[in-house]
């Protein structure tokens, strides 16, 4: 079904063909676009990032609308750019360019004419899902600020027209490849998308096609986008998964947007054609963990549990394993965000391992303002081992990993983006990898009591720099005098498990 000639006062219609679809191009007033005739209905697509226009933004839309009706000459417009659709179905119009700019025209309209607004007026034809808390607080926000200062911006027989006056190319596209084609290619428009909005988008287009892979389109976005409140996926991926599965070996650097694009979706796998995710031995995914031997029957195998139902914690991926395009990706990168928030964000009973951990991040790192290069190297690392060993002895393993990281802070005045880099280059084995390859916690825990300088604690610590506030912040969580001297950080530790 054509588009564009079922619009009203559409100019400059063109259309064409290539060996994916139909193209259709044109412009039309803004308002013109929203009154859809029908059956068609207008909306967002689930791989679209939240709304994130901020204040400023607002006031910049608003100084080019006023001086736009200051210059402005009988028969001119102000042209708001290009509107890109892709024609989902017969009647399904998806918004792919421009959710940002007719998102604040739609507040904007509703904040000058209410009830006979468009959003108001169109509301079955218009599908504005916008369920991401980002989009909702900044809707809300921007919503107040036009409130307060529109009367001072524009006269109010301007604003009523105001969406007549606004016009945009239209293009309007039936080719889902087109589709995610120019979505993608916003970056190079000059709209700013971080690695996450790329990756959210590549393997959304994986799951294109069936009604069944359309859903999962929709659970995906929509678990995503829960899991990105703040952009934390973008932190997730930078300084976690990224450098957990990269950092290997000595030849290590730092992670750039175009490293974590070609690790997530140029080194990713074809899906499955049977739907199946492909799986790979780890912690989480072995048939047996016992081996026993009789005398009288002689070798048995004590099989592994197996949870039917699991939560994303659990799901069985590894850190460094192979990842698939699509529904494969969105799930390793679920069970890695849960898993971090799971150790470093949530409550736990008490004295249980995870509870520890938590509660001398706390007490030492978080009071001492430690170093935010540290803390991220003491979190991944933290995250590797719980993802190989869960809480078996996790609690030692931070004391010990904080007794090596510690001994960096102690000797060195200033902790650069570097100093993780080089603990791990510089090392004749690299600790991600031991962790990585180790089969007992004893393992790691021994490999880092031998790269660690214990003379580095050696070092008089005066004032209440942060060298100063991390050794109280040491001295007070193992109780220790207050004059006491960091050289004995080993013996407080091991006190620590001397009756375990």
């Amino acid at each position: 079904m054509e588009v564009l000639a079922d619009i009203p006062k559409v100019r400059q219609q063109n259309r064409g063909h290539n060996n994916r679809g139909q193209l259709e191009i044109g412009v039309c007033s803004l308002s013109d676009l929203l009154a859809l005739p029908e059956p068609f209905i207008l909306r967002i697509p689930d791989y679209q990032r939240p709304y994130v226009w901020d204040e400023e933004k607002v006031k910049a839309l608003f100084k080019d609308l006023e001086e736009f009706y200051n210059d402005r000459k009988a028969g001119e417009y102000y042209f708001f750019g290009t509107i890109l659709l892709h024609q989902k179905t017969e009647t399904a119009l998806e918004i792919i360019d421009g959710q940002q700019r007719l998102t604040t025209l739609l507040i904007l309209d509703y904040a000058i004419n209410k009830e006979s607004s468009q959003i108001a007026t169109l509301k079955n034809r218009l599908e504005l899902n916008f369920d991401s808390p980002k989009s909702q607080e900044n809707i809300h926000k921007n919503h107040r600020f036009i409130i307060g200062k529109i009367e001072s911006f524009f006269p109010e027989e301007k604003l009523k027209a105001l969406l007549d006056d606004l016009i945009a190319t239209l293009i309007i596209t039936s080719s889902e490849d087109d589709a995610f084609t120019f979505f993608e290619s916003q970056n190079n428009r000059g709209v700013t998308l971080s690695a996450v909005d790329f990756l959210k988008s590549y393997h959304l287009k994986a799951l294109k096609g069936e009604q069944e892979e359309t859903e999962k389109q929709r659970i995906a976005a929509r678990n995503w986008d829960f899991s990105n409140q703040n952009q934390a996926l973008d932190r997730l991926f930078r300084l976690y998964i990224w450098r957990g599965r990269s950092w290997k070996g000595q030849k290590i650097g730092f992670e750039n947007k175009e490293l974590i694009l070609k690790e997530f979706q140029k080194n990713t796998k074809i899906k499955r054609k049977d739907g199946g995710i492909s799986l790979f031995p780890s912690s989480k995914n072995r048939l047996a963990d016992t081996l026993e031997f009789s005398a009288t029957s002689g070798v048995s195998v004590r099989m592994a549990s197996i949870a039917l139902q699991t939560q994303p914690v659990d799901y069985p991926f590894a850190l460094r394993q192979p990842l698939e395009k699509g529904m494969g990706f969105f799930l390793y990168t679920q069970k890695y965000n849960d898993l971090y928030r799971l150790i470093f964000r949530k409550q736990h009973e008490e004295n249980s391992e995870i509870w520890l951990v938590n509660d001398f991040y706390t007490k030492v790192y978080k009071a001492s303002g430690f170093s935010s290069y540290l803390t991220d190297f003491f979190e991944l690392c933290t995250l590797l081992y719980y993802d190989k060993f869960g809480q078996d002895q996790l609690y030692r393993f931070c004391l010990w990993l904080d007794y090596l990281l510690g001994s960096y802070r102690i000797n060195q005045s200033s902790i650069v983006a570097q100093t993780p880099i080089r603990i791990v280059r510089d090392q004749s084995q690299n600790l991600l990898d031991i962790i990585e390859l180790a089969y007992l916690p004893e393992e790691v825990i021994e490999f880092i009591k031998s790269i660690t300088d214990n003379t580095h604690y050696n070092k008089e610590v005066k004032g209440n720099g942060v060298q100063g506030k991390y050794k109280s912040s040491l001295v007070a969580y193992y109780q220790q005098p207050e004059a006491a001297a960091l050289t004995n950080k080993k013996d407080w530790i091991n006190a620590k498990f001397k009756s375990a």
